[in-house]
């Protein structure tokens, strides 16, 4: 976690795991009495409260031109075993074969974790969302999922089939990649979470390229929230990789570009 502060105005920025166990809680007593500090969560995204029609209408859009498919880009072997990875939980090709590739390697990437040790209901987003309903907090996400499809949208097509290819080859084994970062997440060093993930080629262009477009625009918000100065603390809840990488500029670095002084606290 890191502490930033204009004025009277504090700003907390705490990197998390989108999934989580339900034994991890509470947290370090600093991050629970910086939430508890705090006027103002800004997550990423609200995911108590997601317009669900907005984002099929965004999804929507995320299709092939008519009379192309993912079958004209994947190889027969991984369009293949994709079809097999579908009908094991139910979903059905034919009807998701016109979504693009990212849209795909999305679905794939949420079904996987459906069934591992770590779930998005025990994630530290939404441990952080639920506490914060409670007790009245004033939520203002920093994204939007149409955020979301714009960074997507400037990664090359070719590298989002690659991406797909590798999330269907790494199926079945990247639970256990997943729950060996987020444990280290939960042993509270992220320089050394930043240095353990290992990327390939084309993840790394896709995260320097999405990653630096996200973390402009949220840190870009965060400015003006210094510069305004309302005297209120906010609670900053994103990724990890947000604050911490090797790939792009994060919220940190742009902060730091914008002469601000950027605390390490936990």
């Amino acid at each position: 976690m890191w502490k930033v502060e204009s004025g009277d105005t504090t700003v907390y920025l705490q990197g998390t795991v989108h999934i989580g166990h339900e034994d991890g809680y509470p947290l370090n007593a600093a991050i629970e009495d910086a939430f508890e500090q705090s006027d103002v969560v800004l997550p990423e995204i609200d995911i108590n409260n997601i317009d669900q029609r907005e984002v099929n209408e965004l999804q929507s859009e995320q299709t092939y031109p008519e009379g192309t498919t993912l079958e004209d880009d994947l190889s027969a072997e991984h369009y293949e075993k994709l079809e097999e990875i579908l009908d094991g939980t139910g979903a059905d090709l034919h009807v998701r074969q016109h979504d693009l590739p990212f849209v795909m390697t999305s679905l794939l990437h949420g079904l996987q974790r459906q069934d591992g040790e770590y779930t998005h209901e025990h994630g530290v987003d939404q441990y952080f969302l639920n506490r914060a309903e409670e007790k009245d907090k004033e939520i203002r996400a920093l994204e939007s999922y149409e955020v979301y499809y714009e960074a997507d949208q400037l990664v090359p097509h070719e590298t989002h089939v690659t991406l797909l290819e590798e999330e269907i080859d790494n199926f079945d084994e990247s639970e256990e990649g997943s729950n060996a970062s987020v444990e280290l997440w939960w042993a509270g060093d992220p320089d050394a979470l930043a240095d353990a993930i290992e990327y390939t080629p084309a993840e790394e262009e896709y995260y320097a390229i999405t990653g630096e477009y996200r973390d402009g625009l949220m840190a870009d918000q965060l400015v003006d929230i210094l510069e305004e100065d309302s005297g209120q603390t906010y609670f900053v809840i994103a990724g990890g990789s947000h604050f911490v990488n090797t790939l792009n500029p994060t919220i940190i670095d742009f902060l730091e570009e914008a002469e601000y002084t950027v605390e390490h606290v936990y």
